[in-house]
């Protein structure tokens, strides 16, 4: 299998000063495909979010994202199981962008659900003081990973994770998660980089908090594995810091994406340090008396945990962004859209040319 060297996120190039919403599409991409992908593990039923998101992606019929009018977002499959280390159950799916054909190679989302109460966990059950060590370097915390194997490897996820790479090579798989859903999403996509489970990886989280120290966050980020590492946070979102820096040996990962506001279309943001995942100018700036359980509840003006149980229902009247910037892999004839779709040289010359 051809190596793809990717050194940086497709997106996560650091800027000095906030700019405003639209103005790279990659935010649109968060807004209405990353989060909703994200929002959709709260639900029992996620295929009524997967098929809103494919409504969003086919609006304008543009086959730019690697998709075609009338293919379906499928999922593969959704896991429940019950989780003693979070006082909860911890759920998650497995779903397939079918545009695997015409030199094309859509991702492979694997989607993980944050705890059902988040003020009680974070006040009353999360012990971040025990970590572990962890397979890619580093420690995590053991709640955290605990909660991920019980998914991961009793749920059956990692089987299926295994065959969807053996029967899709060059796919992307793109983890995504909410809240204790995002700290399982890294630990997901680092599991399958540092022991080689598949080639191409992306990361997508909202609401993540710490996971691990500082040699866990930095393991594999610019590694030849990954695509893209992007970590969300609104505003004043609690969890995002928990626990703090000040009393804890716990590092973030990069890059963060922080919006200072309530996360309306045309608010500014802020791409923060695509090489310190804390970096001082962004969410690091705020007073810990700024900090609230309820910006991490909101992401783009949407409670998260409902918007994903009532289907994402928006996203079938929004609007589709026009611009579209393909990365050229190194060393190879392929190329990377911003919605995670790998295309052969040919493809792309025959579709876009």
């Amino acid at each position: 299998m051809m190596k793809v060297l990717i050194f940086f996120s497709l997106f996560s190039l650091c800027f000095a000063n906030p700019m405003e919403d639209l103005t790279d599409p990659m935010v649109d991409y968060l807004r209405n495909y990353y989060m909703p992908f994200a929002a959709a593990a709260y639900s029992d039923n996620p295929n009524k979010c997967l098929s809103n998101i494919q409504k969003w992606i086919d609006k304008y019929h543009d086959i730019s994202s690697g998709n075609h009018p009338n293919e379906t977002i499928s999922l593969y499959r959704q896991y429940k199981i019950k989780c003693p280390s979070l006082h909860d159950y911890c759920s998650g799916y497995t779903a397939i962008l079918n545009a695997n054909k015409n030199g094309s190679n859509a991702p492979i989302v694997v989607a993980f659900k944050g705890t059902a109460n988040f003020e009680n966990f974070f006040q009353n059950v999360w012990n971040h003081n025990e970590m572990v060590p962890f397979v890619g370097g580093g420690k995590v915390s053991k709640q955290f990973l605990d909660a991920f194997n019980n998914i991961w490897i009793n749920a059956g996820m990692k089987d299926d994770v295994l065959t969807l790479r053996n029967k899709y090579p060059l796919s992307i798989f793109i983890f995504v998660g909410h809240s204790t859903g995002g700290a399982m999403a890294s630990l997901a996509a680092s599991t399958v980089t540092s022991t080689g489970l598949t080639e191409f990886v992306g990361l997508f989280t909202f609401g993540q908090p710490r996971t691990g120290d500082a040699k866990y966050a930095s393991a594999d980020r610019l590694g030849p594995s990954w695509w893209s590492s992007d970590r969300v946070v609104h505003n004043a979102d609690i969890v995002s810091h928990l626990p703090s820096l000040n009393d804890s040996t716990y590092y973030h990962h990069i890059s963060e994406w922080w919006w200072p506001n309530d996360m309306a279309v045309g608010a500014n943001y802020t791409q923060c340090s695509s090489v310190n995942g804390e970096d001082p100018k962004c969410s690091n700036s705020l007073d810990d008396s700024k900090l609230n359980f309820d910006d991490h509840k909101m992401y783009f003006g949407r409670n998260v945990t409902d918007y994903g149980i009532n289907g994402c229902t928006d996203l079938s009247n929004g609007k589709h962004p026009k611009a579209y910037n393909f990365k050229a892999m190194p060393k190879s004839s392929l190329f990377i859209s911003p919605l995670g779709t790998i295309f052969t040289k040919e493809a792309k010359n025959e579709l876009f040319n």
